[in-house]
């Protein structure tokens, strides 16, 4: 069974993620649409790789 991150590693390795979106978009920065549909897609990945349950991916709201 592959680790379960909780939603705080979640957010963690999102904000990494968003910066790098950001250094090469530079539309991205205040694009909060485009922000929840990356972070809803990002969960969604982790939840098909295991890393999520179903329940965490279901369940948590969006923080964007």
């Amino acid at each position: 069974m592959a680790r379960r991150l909780n939603k705080k590693q979640v957010l963690n390795l999102f904000s990494e993620m968003w910066l790098e979106v950001k250094k090469y978009n530079p539309h991205a920065k205040g694009d909060s649409a485009m922000k929840r549909e990356m972070f809803n897609n990002f969960v969604d990945s982790l939840n098909k790789s295991g890393e999520v349950s179903d329940k965490q991916a279901f369940t948590w709201t969006n923080p964007f």
